[in-house]
């Protein structure tokens, strides 16, 4: 959770953030190093034995479900479908982050003699509840898998209603260093401009070279600006995807070559409400960076085409999770 969101919802809330090393690490890529995932183990059982909760919600992280089996604390992982146990994207193989942890993950299991995984990491998961945060429409389920699922809706705040034509744009982890040809695309665009990089030492740098015409921030809450917003243009992030269709935010998805956010994007597409233009299909798959450092994008020109081309959803095509709802689901 983002600290400015704690400040918004409750400031006597005491946040407990991650250590440097984990904060800088990419858990995803080095789950399968044996000695970080017993670190972040540790870690997390040193939290559950602080602070002894009732139930533990996260957010897909291996560590945590892995401490709290060891110390038999119910757990609720928040995930997307593709996160289920066995789910694979069309046309693809199972991805490598599914399988490569699995000897740390089993050593740590077995030492506390708890049952191994079998051949997929997201087995873990399984063993406690699994709330996906979105709608059974969107991202359907099979009753058939014996998985306890439950579905909460959008998790994002309704956005400001806001009197006049939308007219602002959003660009989100699509922007990169070389800006000279976005600048080209976009500087004559009537409306506001906001850029969201992700983080604060990309949004600096960013924000000096774009200058005032666009407005840099590491994140943009939707809530604030949401409301003001013709289009979206982002890297088909989960999260950032589903929110766009809570609020009726026309989107053009960039992902890149990778067919999570690919995924998301044509999910947005066959409901009317964005475009999708996809990197280099030859270029083969690329897990991780989205489309600002890695490049693969349409010349911006072509992007612009589409802003401009895009209708505008103007409706509220997913239901936003209602507060009472959600906590009866998670506990």
């Amino acid at each position: 959770m983002h600290l400015s969101m704690i400040d918004r919802i409750n400031s006597d809330i005491d946040p407990l953030l991650y250590p440097q090393w984990a904060e800088e690490a990419d858990p995803w890529t080095q789950w399968a190093d044996e000695g970080f995932l017993r670190r972040s183990v540790e870690w997390d059982r040193a939290n559950i034995s602080s602070y002894r909760p009732g139930v533990v919600i996260n957010d897909n992280r291996l560590s945590t479900v892995i401490a709290c089996s060891i110390d038999r604390v119910p757990v609720v992982t928040v995930c997307q479908d593709n996160q289920l146990p066995g789910y694979r994207f069309p046309d693809e193989p199972d991805a490598p982050i599914w399988r490569h942890p699995l000897p740390a993950i089993n050593a740590i299991l077995e030492e506390h003699h708890l049952l191994p995984l079998d051949s997929d990491v997201r087995e873990l998961f399984g063993r406690g509840r699994i709330a996906i945060p979105s709608s059974p429409r969107l991202e359907p389920v099979a009753v058939s898998t014996g998985l306890d699922v439950v579905h909460t809706g959008i998790l994002a705040d309704a956005a400001e209603s806001v009197s006049g034509p939308r007219r602002s744009l959003l660009f989100y982890r699509t922007v990169g260093e070389e800006t000279a040809e976005f600048e080209a695309a976009f500087n004559d665009w009537e409306g506001s401009i906001f850029v969201a990089t992700g983080d604060h030492r990309s949004a600096k740098g960013l924000a000096s070279q774009l200058g005032a015409r666009y407005a840099v921030a590491p994140l943009w809450d939707l809530a604030s600006i949401g409301g003001e917003l013709r289009t979206a243009i982002h890297h088909g992030g989960h999260g950032i995807t589903s929110a766009c269709l809570a609020h009726g935010i026309s989107s053009v998805v960039l992902p890149g070559i990778n067919p999570e956010r690919t995924a998301n994007g044509l999910r947005a597409e066959r409901l009317g409400a964005a475009v999708v233009l996809p990197g280099d299909d030859d270029a083969g798959v690329r897990w991780g960076p989205a489309v600002d450092i890695t490049g693969e994008r349409p010349p911006w020109s072509q992007v612009r085409d589409s802003v401009d081309d895009l209708t505008m959803t103007d409706s509220l095509i997913a239901p936003l999770a209602e507060d009472g709802e959600i906590v009866e689901m998670l506990t």
